[in-house]
């Protein structure tokens, strides 16, 4: 197994990326520092879970990536990654998923369901919604929510405040990631905030949608 290739079919850069978010729910809504075995457990869910979404994204959206100038020299379009490979990962992945969820307690193995669900759907959203963005943000929305019922079994307005400031900053990222393919996805007859509202428009969304997640997290601090 190359797991270069690997790592770069997943992007697990980007996994490394999105740790603070995951660190800083623990950090403000642990009660007393957590013992290691959960820690453990929470950390391997996180990433397992991004790699499943990962996985997924690019097996759905194979067709696309082949035909796509930006992807189309990505290893899982040109083959080096096969499609066979990408399954096998996905539920690799999917399986430690559900194993960490439930090594947590029961009430995140029942949340774990939802979790496989948005990751699936999220890569099929631009072909029915002109707002995937916002799919993506309801999987960083459930971040600290997961996280507040792996630590406290107990959903608390700062795990929702956490949630919706972690959501709108995804979407808004992923805004600007959509301009890239703004041409192609026009062409192609796939959605998203900028086919929809043009370039300039997507631009200021973006930054309303990081507003947005500057104000939720400002708010933190009288919480």
């Amino acid at each position: 197994m190359n797991l270069k290739a690997y790592a770069e079919l997943t992007k697990f850069e980007h996994t490394i990326f999105a740790l603070p978010f995951l660190l800083s729910s623990v950090v403000l809504l642990v009660d007393s520092f957590p013992s290691l075995w959960t820690l453990f457990w929470i950390l391997l869910a996180f990433v397992s879970a991004r790699t499943l979404g990962m996985s997924l994204n690019r097996l759905i959206d194979l067709p696309i990536d082949k035909q796509n100038p930006r992807t189309k020299d990505w290893i899982h379009a040109k083959g080096i990654i096969s499609e066979e490979s990408i399954k096998r990962l996905a539920i690799l992945s999917g399986a430690l998923f559900l194993l960490s969820s439930a090594m947590i307690n029961l009430h995140t193995f029942f949340l774990a369901p939802l979790v496989v669900f948005l990751l699936w759907l999220y890569p099929y959203a631009k072909r029915i919604t002109y707002y995937p963005h916002l799919v993506l943000g309801v999987v960083y929305f459930l971040i600290p929510v997961a996280v507040d019922i792996a630590l406290n079994e107990s959903i608390s307005k700062t795990a929702l405040v956490l949630g919706v400031g972690m959501g709108f900053w995804v979407a808004g990222f992923d805004v600007l990631y959509s301009l890239q393919d703004y041409e192609f996805e026009k062409s192609f007859g796939l959605k998203s905030i900028p086919v929809k509202f043009g370039l300039g428009k997507a631009i200021k969304i973006s930054r309303a949608f990081h507003s947005i997640t500057f104000l939720f997290l400002f708010s933190l601090i009288f919480l």
